[in-house]
């Protein structure tokens, strides 16, 4: 089951002066062959650059493809964050992961990778973990089930929307090994240098449990 066969749609969001992120993203998705059905989402720029100002308007962008999505009823949306990379072997183990995601009925968010709070690692199969916890909107999908209670998403109010999707108990999915990471860099979210990888695959490195589907 490959990416385009298996989402309807596809963005990346990408702020207009960051043409080094929008370069990488064109090098990487041509990479991986999906330069030609993931699409460029121009970023909503906060006025005055905080990390609380960049997080607003982060969770901005994401609601409104969100919305595009619900707007359409497109079945699911992809969304990608301009500072992913595919891991080695990536994309044999995605088809993988989204084959067993397909015999899934009820799910609400799929993510690629994740920071997961879960220890040990709840698995379906080899490709396929159930998430209870986890934080992080680099590289992830929501399903059409999702969309009503997604849009009540509020990003001048809530929480950063990863964490406000934690708290709101969606059912999550997500793809193992880890299949896609972030580059190491310098986040406006946080304020400050991030090795990003190296928090994946401390992540995905914990003891797993097998499970059936919940």
């Amino acid at each position: 089951m490959k990416i385009q066969e298996f989402f309807k749609d596809a963005f990346y969001i990408n702020l207009d002066d960051r043409v080094d992120r929008q370069d990488h993203m064109k090098r990487e998705l041509s990479r991986v062959d999906l330069d030609k059905f993931v699409k460029r989402y121009s970023a909503i720029k906060a006025d005055i650059k905080t990390p609380q100002n960049c997080v607003i308007a982060s969770g901005k962008s994401h609601r409104n493809i969100i919305e595009y999505a619900y707007n359409n009823d497109l079945e699911n949306i992809l969304i990608f964050e301009d500072d992913v990379f595919f891991k080695e072997g990536a994309e044999e183990l995605i088809e993988k992961s989204l084959d067993s995601l397909s015999k899934i009925d009820n799910w609400d968010v799929y993510y690629f990778s994740a920071n997961i709070f879960d220890n040990p690692i709840n698995l379906i199969d080899d490709n396929l973990m159930y998430i209870h916890g986890c934080y992080c909107v680099h590289a992830y999908a929501v399903n059409k089930q999702a969309y009503e209670k997604m849009l009540k998403y509020d990003p001048e109010v809530d929480v950063p929307i990863d964490a406000w999707i934690y708290q709101n108990n969606f059912i999550k999915y997500g793809g193992y090994p880890l299949l896609i990471s972030q580059i190491d860099s310098v986040s406006d979210n946080i304020g400050g240098f991030l090795g990003y990888d190296n928090i994946f695959v401390n992540a995905y490195n914990r003891p797993v449990k097998r499970i059936n589907d919940v």
